[in-house]
C-alpha cells in the first residue's frame, strides 16, 4: 500500500535494467510489469498501458505465439480495460 514509496524505486528498476540489459531480456518485460500494475492499482490507467503494451510487444518480438507468457501479458491489458470500464 506504499505507492509513492514503491514508484521511485520500481522507475529505477527498469531505468537500470534499460541500460544494463539487451533490449530481448525476460527482466525488462518483468519490471514493466510491475511498474504498470503499480500504475493500475493506483488507477493510473493512462500510465499503465503503454507500459504493459511495451511488455506485450517485447514478448512477442521474443517469444512463440502461444508462450503463457503472451497470455500473461495479454490479461494484463484485459484486466486494465476491464477497469477503465472499456469491455
Amino acid at each position: 500500500g506504499e505507492y509513492d514509496r514503491a514508484l521511485p524505486l520500481l522507475e529505477e528498476a527498469l531505468a537500470i535494467r534499460r541500460a544494463a540489459l539487451e533490449p530481448g531480456h525476460p527482466d525488462i518485460v518483468e519490471s514493466l510489469n510491475r511498474l504498470g500494475m503499480l500504475h493500475g492499482r493506483r488507477g493510473e490507467y493512462d500510465r499503465a498501458l503503454p507500459l504493459y503494451e511495451e511488455a506485450l510487444a517485447r514478448r512477442r518480438a521474443a517469444l512463440e505465439p502461444d508462450d503463457p507468457d503472451i497470455a500473461e501479458s495479454l490479461n494484463n491489458l484485459g484486466m486494465l480495460h476491464a477497469h477503465r470500464g472499456e469491455y
